[in-house]
């Protein structure tokens, strides 16, 4: 789990080294685009250690963020616009899992998310 962790923070360390005027330009695209796939990384591994269950080998965020590195460093695409598409697909990677997760634990545990009942007497 460390490595994948390791994995993430150098594809996007080092995507900032290669275009360090686009990450003084847009430090908080910088930033939430690492805190969503951080965030995202985190809860899988969370949801795997609560369910005793083995994490993948390669988190479905590392790849963009691979594919990201490639356009913004080796084809030379724009690095904001890189930045910028890949934050908005963290963000909505995380927004799904988070979607995923609630709906789980509601269908498993058999109750509406959100909506409280009262107690029969």
């Amino acid at each position: 789990t460390q490595a994948v962790v390791s994995t993430q923070s150098t594809g996007l360390c080092s995507y900032t080294v290669f275009s360090e005027d686009a990450y003084l330009a847009h430090p908080r695209v910088w930033t939430i685009a690492y805190g969503f796939s951080f965030s995202s990384l985190v809860c899988r591994l969370m949801v795997n250690q609560m369910c005793s269950t083995d994490c993948d080998l390669i988190d479905p965020i590392i790849p963009p963020l691979g594919l990201a590195w490639f356009l913004g460093v080796v084809v030379g695409i724009e690095p904001t616009i890189v930045i910028t598409v890949y934050s908005v697909f963290s963000m909505g990677s995380f927004f799904h899992l988070s979607y995923t997760v609630v709906n789980d634990i509601c269908d498993h545990l058999n109750i509406c998310c959100f909506l409280i009942t009262r107690k029969r007497r």
